[in-house]
């Protein structure tokens, strides 16, 4: 699909009984509204995430957890928006947002999928359990956003967000820095993504 028709289809998907019935949706039902929004600005979403924390204990494992998000999103933009984009994002809020580099190289193909620790990303998810509550110290990545991504998976995402292999796009990710922040909050990055988007005219 060309890029307007693809920001329709998206959006009839995030109100399709497929989506909602998906095991990792229900955390994102109460974004819906607003992640239309963000879409019909110009950003089709391809995965998001809403900087929740949890802890407690788990009776099966016996063992405390504890699990913090950074609040994030990605997707596909117009190259020209882009580029805007971005740059007013890290500049005029305290989110950052980068543009995907793609590698069309075999050899970083294979690298991606056999050993994906060894590619270069940013941590979103950190967690850690132990069998007592004060045993946790410290969190490990659980969750890595990639900075590169090799051209099979970049021509996969398009496909899934309904555009056409030739539609020219840039994969966009928007990561809030601070753990624990609601993606919905006043603060949050929803809020400063859709600020953005609305002002840019392209």
């Amino acid at each position: 699909m060309k890029f307007k028709d693809a920001q329709t289809k998206m959006i009839e998907y995030l109100n399709s009984s497929d989506f909602s019935n998906r095991e990792d949706a229900q955390d994102t039902v109460s974004s819906i509204a607003i992640l239309e929004k963000i879409i019909s600005n110009g950003f089709i979403t391809d995965n998001s995430q809403e900087g929740m924390c949890k802890s407690g204990y788990n009776t099966e494992i016996k063992r405390y957890y504890r699990i913090e998000e950074r609040a994030y999103l990605s997707g596909f933009m117009k190259r020209e928006t882009a580029r805007k984009f971005v740059e007013r994002l890290n500049t005029e809020t305290n989110k950052i947002a980068f543009i995907t580099q793609i590698d069309s190289t075999e050899e970083f193909d294979k690298l991606f999928y056999t050993t994906p620790r060894a590619v270069s990303g940013i941590p979103v998810t950190v967690e850690n359990s132990a069998t007592t509550e004060s045993g946790i110290k410290k969190l490990y990545p659980f969750s890595i956003i990639k900075l590169v991504l090799p051209i099979s998976a970049f021509n996969f995402a398009k496909k899934n967000a309904y555009l056409n292999k030739t539609e020219v796009v840039e994969h966009v990710v928007c990561i809030d820095p601070v753990y624990c922040r609601k993606a919905t909050s006043v603060k949050g990055i929803y809020k400063d993504v859709l600020k953005i988007l609305a002002s840019i005219s392209v």
